[in-house]
């Protein structure tokens, strides 16, 4: 029996070790988690703090085999010294044996208390965890909850080792622990085992958790932090489960009990020959032989060890080289610390995880796109005002209202309507803003994601346009400008923000009202009237462009010949204003009417310079005024030469004038001679050779 008592007193001691190791873990990570402000690590402290009571129960339980193994020995050597003594131990033996009745309610009550509680303890931390992490995951914090970088001065790689390095130690002792239940009596401790088993894992899942967040992916850590609570109610529910058959399930005589702390899940992990060995006979079930045995399969578990370590020596001579391309830059960080900037080429460094060589593409200019369209356009699909070009739902954009136009019969002095059509416009467009990287070391140290955070910083400019301009002059004469305005805005913003970029092309695209209901017909009707009214505008002043340089051989010249001529109708009124004035003074009536007199020559200069209608018409009258007034000059010294003439022979002037008048009427009438003399009835000679005969003539006919 003295050899019970000594594998009893190194169960105790293995039992008391776990909760030191536990205890140590729990306070060690619960410190990291403090210092590194990531909900994470909370989380698997937590863990670690529920395995204490399971070691606790299990240091107790092999104490107390302990106390029954030399209280039985006490009994037998006292069975052995008296015989009635032994008759008195036959008879009182239960009633003696102390040790033995507590053994038996630690492994009837204390085991189950425990597998109670710790199922508790799992689902109250899990549930509570996992609640607080989903309220943070609808409220879009999660990622800043995740790692709180604000109040960090550590890079996330350096709790991430240190966790690494104490799940690697817990991962040891519960091989160790796991070890020594190949023996019988120490079975019991596989619970405590894989407790601490699962807590490796979680702590490993924990550091993976933190490596992604070192490296620029934060949704692993995020991914990270949900799942830890899902583990502790997955543990908890089996542990629940477990402790719920336990106590319906018979026991026989002599049987160690498998208490509900010892997990089957975790159980996998401490005993890694039964995985082996499942998957093994999985396989041999499979192909209907022993794969197990085949030579392949002997080679290829003598050659697995060489074969990963060739493999991980590769992946650590492949992570010291760094390959930047062309249109590339390199930065080469130091556990996150930047350590130099390097330029297209080969370039060696500490391998992965010492140090990382993060690409940028300095040379490339990069394209974001922000609007109403949050999803993007479809494919293949105009861009219309009246059909659904966007994939999923568009989120229109709010604008300025559009203010009533002033009637067009509105008089001058009249004062422009200001008022509202509506509180609100609503305008579907993307805005596409290219940019280039241009410091490459505040591009990557000032936000986690320069990209995003230009997006939002485009999204509230973008904002802040729309809303002080109508749709009508967005969709307008402002679209191209707006562009620019927008590019300098932006621009400014980023540098603010020092986030390293140069904002090179902003612009519209795909422009539109709402295209629910009649809106976009709507519009289109409102266009199509703009449209009428604008060409009937163009095409008067089309018009009067063609009648002004039709009168004054050019729009300028009819305008400054109009001008002159308003100007010279204000200086007459205003000298008729004047003259009508008794106590006007000579001098400014004499000044006067030489403005008018100035006024009327600059018109006259005009007019005679002018070309055109106009110009025609004064020439045609000018000509006109010379040609009748040199008429009747002439018409008037004819009259005085013949007057002299009929004063010096009236006779022979009036003879003249008969004959004139005689010889002018019968120039073109056909004339026949008659001569006198014998013949008493007249001989008519017609010359029928003539063409116009003097029958034709007599007839009257053509």
């Amino acid at each position: 029996m003295a050899s019970d008592q000594q594998s009893y007193r190194r169960a105790t001691n293995a039992a008391l070790f776990g909760l030191g190791i536990q205890l140590l873990l729990s306070v060690l990570l619960g410190l990291t988690g403090l210092a590194a402000q990531a909900p994470a690590l909370y989380v698997v402290a937590f863990h670690l703090f529920g395995g204490l009571s399971i070691w606790i129960v299990l240091a107790l339980l092999y104490h107390q085999h302990r106390l029954e193994r030399a209280e039985a020995l006490e009994t037998e050597q006292l069975a052995r010294a008296q015989a009635q003594t032994a008759a008195l131990f036959e008879e009182h033996g239960d009633d003696l044996q102390i040790a033995r009745r507590r053994l038996n309610n630690l492994y009837k009550w204390g085991l189950a208390a425990v597998g109670a509680i710790v199922a508790v303890y799992l689902l109250t931390v899990g549930g509570i965890f996992l609640y607080h992490f989903v309220q943070a995951y609808k409220a879009d914090k999660l990622i800043d909850l995740s790692y709180q970088e604000d109040v960090n001065r550590v890079a996330p790689f350096v709790p991430a080792l240190f966790t690494f390095v104490l799940g690697f130690v817990a991962f040891i002792v519960a091989r160790y622990e796991a070890g020594m239940t190949k023996v019988a009596e120490w079975q019991v401790l596989r619970g405590g085992a894989g407790y601490l088993m699962g807590n490796a894992l979680i702590a490993v899942i924990a550091a993976i958790g933190l490596i992604g967040k070192q490296f620029g992916r934060p949704e692993v850590l995020m991914v990270v932090t949900l799942a830890i609570p899902i583990i502790l109610l997955v543990l908890g529910a089996e542990v629940l489960l477990t402790f719920v058959l336990n106590a319906y399930r018979p026991r026989r005589p002599g049987e160690i009990p498998r208490p509900a702390f010892d997990s089957r899940i975790l159980g996998l992990l401490t005993s890694p020959k039964s995985l082996a060995k499942a998957l093994s006979d999985a396989l041999n079930y499979q192909f209907g032989f022993e794969v197990s045995r085949s030579w392949f399969y002997q080679l290829l578990g003598k050659a697995i060890t060489p074969l990963v370590a060739f493999a991980l020596v590769v992946l650590i001579l492949i992570s010291s080289i760094a390959v930047v391309q062309p249109h590339e830059r390199a930065l080469r960080t130091r556990f996150g610390r930047i350590v130099e900037e390097l330029g297209p080429g080969w370039h060696l460094k500490l391998p992965w995880p010492l140090e990382e060589a993060q690409t940028y593409p300095v040379g490339r200019v990069l394209q974001i796109t922000v609007g109403s369209a949050k999803e993007g356009f479809k494919p293949n699909t105009a861009i219309l005002w009246t059909n659904e070009h966007v994939v999923g739902t568009e989120d229109y954009l709010v604008t300025a209202p559009t203010p009533f136009a002033a009637p067009l019969n509105a008089e001058a002095d009249e004062q422009p309507v200001d008022k509202r059509t509506a509180d609100i416009g609503l305008v579907g467009l993307q805005l596409v803003v290219q940019y280039r990287i241009k410091n490459l070391t505040d591009y990557a140290n000032q936000v986690d994601d320069p990209k995003l955070m230009l997006t939002r910083l485009s999204e509230r400019e973008l904002n802040r346009f729309l809303v002080t301009k109508d749709i009508d002059t967005i969709i307008g004469h402002q679209r191209v400008g707006a562009g620019d305005r927008l590019r300098q805005s932006i621009q400014h913003e980023a540098d603010t923000a020092k986030l390293g970029l140069e904002v090179v092309f902003a612009g519209f695209m795909g422009i539109h009202p709402p295209s629910e209901s009649d809106v976009a017909s709507a519009f289109h009707q409102q266009i199509g009237a703009l449209q009428d009214r604008q060409r009937t505008i163009e095409d008067a002043k089309k018009d009067a462009a063609e009648t002004l340089a039709a009168v004054a051989g050019s729009h300028d010249q009819a305008l400054n010949i109009s001008r002159a001529i308003v100007d010279l109708e204000t200086a007459q009124r205003r000298l008729a204003d004047l003259t009508s004035n008794p106590g006007a003074k000579p001098d400014e009536i004499k000044a006067r009417s030489a403005e008018v007199l100035a006024k009327e020559v600059e018109v006259e200069r005009l007019l005679t310079n002018a070309r055109g209608k106009a110009a025609e018409l004064i020439y045609d009258a000018r000509s006109y005024r010379w040609e009748r007034a040199i008429g009747e000059i002439a018409k008037a010294d004819r009259f005085n030469a013949e007057l002299l003439a009929y004063h010096q022979s009236p006779q022979l002037y009036r003879t003249r004038l008969y004959l004139r008048a005689l010889a002018e009427g019968i120039t073109d009438t056909r004339k026949i001679l008659i001569g006198s003399g014998e013949l008493r009835s007249p001989l008519i000679r017609i010359d029928l050779t003539d063409v116009q005969s003097t029958l034709d003539s007599l007839m009257k006919t053509k």
